[in-house]
Order: structure tokens, then C-alpha cells, then sequence
């Protein structure tokens, strides 16, 4: 089972991505899409957010994770949700997409836990 942790991440970048590379006839459309992923995946961890009442805006949020959505992936208030990053349609096709004009009031995990239990069991309960 796959998980999404940063070594498999890692793994991504770092073998497969010049694996495709060196078989591709042509590589240019490969980076061209990896590379536009990378900069959205970067931007969405911004606060850079688009006018509210501009066109390109409107027409980004039909498709593309913005800052202002991922804020709600890393929010305690509305967990499960968002985990796309970089287009939105797969959390539409999921039914974990959700958007607000609203940014949370709180970011990460609530936990009581001390830090090495937080640091070698964050998750398990």
C-alpha cells in the first residue's frame, strides 16, 4: 500500500523522473508538465491568493489547487479534504474537495502528545 510520506516522494523525484527522462524520445513535454507541476504544487503552499473578483482567478478554480484551498488541507477545523496538488478534479471526483472564501483559524493536529511521541508516533492512535 502506498503511502504519502516523503521518501516515496523522494523515490518519485529522484529515480523515476530521470528513468522517463532517459527513455523518452523527445523529453520536452515530460519536464514541461513536471516542471509546471512542481511551480503550482509550490504556489498553493504560498500566501499568494489571486483578487477575489478577477477573471484569472475564476478561471484557475475550476482546475487548479490555489493557496486559499490548501490552506484547508493543512486546517484542524476541516480535516480529510483537499489532497490534491495541483489540480482540483481529483478531489471533486473523490468528494473530499472543499472550498471557502474563509481561511481557518487553526493549522496541523491538536495533540497532546509529547515530542518524541509526536516525532516517531504522530498518527497512531
Amino acid at each position: 500500500m502506498w503511502s504519502c510520506t516523503r521518501k516515496n516522494f523522494s523515490g518519485v523525484y529522484f529515480w523515476l523522473i530521470p528513468l522517463f527522462i532517459f527513455i523518452a524520445k523527445d523529453p520536452f513535454p515530460f519536464l514541461f508538465v513536471t516542471g509546471f507541476s512542481l511551480v503550482i504544487n509550490f504556489w498553493g503552499h504560498t500566501h499568494f491568493n489571486l483578487p477575489k473578483d478577477s477573471s484569472v482567478r475564476k478561471l484557475a478554480s475550476l482546475f487548479l489547487i490555489q493557496p486559499k484551498d490548501h490552506y484547508w488541507h493543512h486546517s484542524s477545523d476541516q480535516t480529510y479534504c483537499n489532497f490534491g496538488t495541483v489540480y482540483n478534479f481529483w478531489d471533486r471526483f473523490h468528494h473530499t474537495w472543499y472550498s471557502s472564501e474563509e481561511v481557518p483559524q487553526r493549522l496541523g493536529f491538536r495533540l497532546s502528545y509529547s515530542l518524541s511521541r509526536k516525532i516517531f508516533l504522530p498518527k497512531n492512535e
